[in-house]
């Protein structure tokens, strides 16, 4: 029989952080980097959240191994800390999914 998962698709913006490798002055660095250039958009299922971090993941779909059991797959997984989260908008509500 089929399992049943419920995703929701979510949308995360968010802070991310930068680096910059090499030797740089600090007047053209901070001409470089911008704050907005920090803000991050992320949009996935929602598989975990917890006090700290939302996880979603990207794609979803059928798997088989390699000896010919299907199951429910994900790709593309992306743990987000809620520290860096500007907003979260649920887009779609939950779906049922199913194995294949």
């Amino acid at each position: 029989m089929p399992k049943e998962v419920e995703l929701t698709l979510i949308y995360i913006r968010w802070v991310d952080s930068c680096h910059q490798g090499g030797w740089i002055s600090v007047s053209d660095l901070f001409k470089k980097y911008q704050k907005e250039e920090l803000i991050q958009e992320t949009a996935g299922f929602l598989l975990k959240e917890t006090e700290y971090s939302y996880m979603v993941a990207q794609s979803k779909g059928a798997y088989w191994s390699p000896g010919g059991e299907s199951d429910f797959a994900v790709d593309a997984i992306m743990e987000i800390p809620k520290v860096a989260v500007v907003e979260v908008r649920e887009l779609v509500k939950k779906r049922k999914c199913q194995k294949t």
